[in-house]
């Protein structure tokens, strides 16, 4: 038996205790929240699909979701999963993971977290309910969840998981009683979390919480307003005019006017990495996949793009040295990321001569679709990209969207209407090279690319439980998507958050806010 199997690096560490859950912050001190003290946040975007935790993953809705949500486990900035709503967890059978849920934690309208609450968000993601929620896609590995006597879940997958405390972290839990009774759409507007706030109203570019003393994670301020502010220079200003306390989404050029008004900044390295998504194939009505006309086709050209692009000169220029260029889609943090897979270095020449081998001596044009003003200097770095690839003979016209546009793209229920995609390599929530490869493979349900030369490859990563095995099976994985790139490799992605003067026990944990530890002064 193994009990909290999680592999990390080359070690294979055994966990039962639930103790870590302090060291991030986690568990709040029982205490009155401060009723007076309002918490004011500004955001890119709110969630897309609002209260509906099913509906996204990541950024945006991580911001706001934080305050309201748990799940099973959170993954820290190494990568290991701690306890959150599970204390404990074993692995009592090569495809049975079993989580044992923590005692005394009721939702914000009272109902008590039990089984059937962990039961009735995985079932739902089964269901073919949730249509092309991307959770569909993390929990699409396992089976069935079931009670397992007492206060605990077991969760049966349809293959050995070595990773999967982590990837349960992409589960957020519902009160079992509110879902039903208000159902998807209801659940969205009228959301109900173990989280330490709740929502009171929910408008269209704001939304309203107010302290839920009963949580866990017990807040220390009474109100908490988070505003979606898409603009980078309105977050900014509304940080420096004293309207917010928290920013997120800055660039390193916000540093200095944040920091010359006398506020704070708080700079981290970022689990993905940016890129440009070089779509090959789709999937027609049959979901089969059809090839497309595109000249990405040939390797040579994917090559000659990432050739094109003088990533050093953004990572140093227009990130201010904060960030490092990429040559495969996972960051230092990730469990499987390979040192020895260096980033293309910046060859206008050997651009060219791939181009003309490839049957494109005078380059060729495409209409790249992009979000900007979410990350640290977006729109600078894909006008760079395209200046550089300009150089090399490839005319790129940047399509800029919004986030619910892509992400309706993204999942099918849009056409794109350009020839590549702004997406990232992200790691997060789980922190593990196999997610961002994953997306970037025949196994995505949205898939855009795939190389059955790899397809081996990640499947038996899938499911090998020697760690020191299964990093050298990400290495070559990295390796192979390098030399036939699927993506222009950019930067690995920082974050940066505006911090007001009088903001006190902010963190982030891969993006994930623990608000319960965040206070305001005068």
């Amino acid at each position: 038996m193994k009990t909290g199997t999680i592999i990390r690096r080359n070690l294979v560490f055994k966990f039962v205790g639930a103790a870590m859950s302090l060291s991030l912050g986690l568990v709040g001190t029982v205490q009155a929240a401060d009723i007076t003290q309002t918490i004011k946040v500004g955001v890119p975007d709110l969630p897309p699909g609002k209260g509906n935790p099913f509906s996204a993953l990541g950024t945006p809705s991580i911001y706001t979701w934080s305050a309201l949500f748990d799940s099973l486990t959170l993954v820290d900035g190494k990568g290991v999963a701690q306890p959150a709503l599970a204390v404990k967890w074993e692995n009592v059978n090569p495809t049975t993971w079993r989580f044992t849920l923590r005692g005394g934690v009721r939702f914000s309208n009272g109902e008590p977290l039990s089984p059937k609450a962990v039961i009735t968000g995985f079932n739902y993601i089964k269901s073919g309910k949730a249509g092309r929620s991307p959770i569909v896609r993390e929990l699409k590995g396992v089976a069935s969840a079931s009670a397992s006597g007492g206060n605990a879940v077991d969760f049966v997958t349809k293959r050995p998981d070595p990773i999967f405390p982590n990837r349960i972290a992409a589960l957020k839990i519902v009160a079992p009683k509110h879902w039903a009774a208000k159902g998807v759409k209801g659940y969205a507007t009228d959301p109900v979390g173990t989280g330490p706030y709740k929502v009171v109203k929910w408008d269209a570019n704001k939304v309203t919480l107010v302290a839920f003393e009963g949580s866990w994670r017990a807040p220390k301020a009474g109100k908490l307003e988070i505003l979606e502010l898409p603009e980078r220079s309105a977050r900014v200003q509304a940080l420096v005019s004293g309207q917010v306390d928290i920013v997120a989404g800055l660039s390193p050029d916000n540093v200095p006017v944040i920091k010359g008004s006398g506020h704070r900044v708080d700079v981290r390295a970022a689990p993905q990495v940016m890129s440009l998504a070089l779509p090959l194939v789709r999937k027609n009505k049959q979901k089969k996949l059809v090839a497309l006309d595109t000249p990405f086709a040939d390797p040579r050209v994917r090559q000659a793009l990432n050739y094109a692009v003088d990533k050093e000169s953004i990572a140093k220029n227009v990130l201010g040295g904060l960030a490092k260029a990429a040559g495969q889609g996972a960051t230092p943090a990730a469990f499987g990321y390979n040192p020895n897979v260096k980033p293309y270095p910046f060859d206008p020449a050997k651009a060219k001569t791939l181009l003309a081998k490839a049957g494109f001596p005078n380059g060729f044009s495409f209409t790249a679709e992009v979000v900007t003003g979410s990350f640290p200097g977006d729109s600078e770095i894909y006008q760079k990209m395209a200046q550089d690839m300009a150089k090399a003979g490839i005319k790129v016209t940047l399509q800029k969207i919004t986030f619910p546009n892509w992400l309706g793209k993204y999942l099918g229920r849009k056409s794109w209407k350009g020839q590549a995609f702004g997406l990232s390599w992200n790691s997060a929530p789980y922190i593990d090279s196999i997610r961002p490869i994953t997306l970037f493979s025949c196994f995505n349900p949205f898939t855009f690319t795939c190389d059955e030369s790899v397809k081996g490859m990640i499947s038996k990563a899938n499911t090998e439980f020697d760690a020191v095995k299964r990093k050298a099976m990400l290495y070559q994985i990295h390796e192979a998507n390098h030399a036939t790139p699927p993506a222009v490799f950019l930067v690995e992605q920082i974050d940066i958050f505006g911090l007001s003067k009088r903001t006190r026990g902010f963190n982030q944990i891969n993006r994930f806010i623990p608000y319960q530890d965040i206070s305001v002064g005068k």
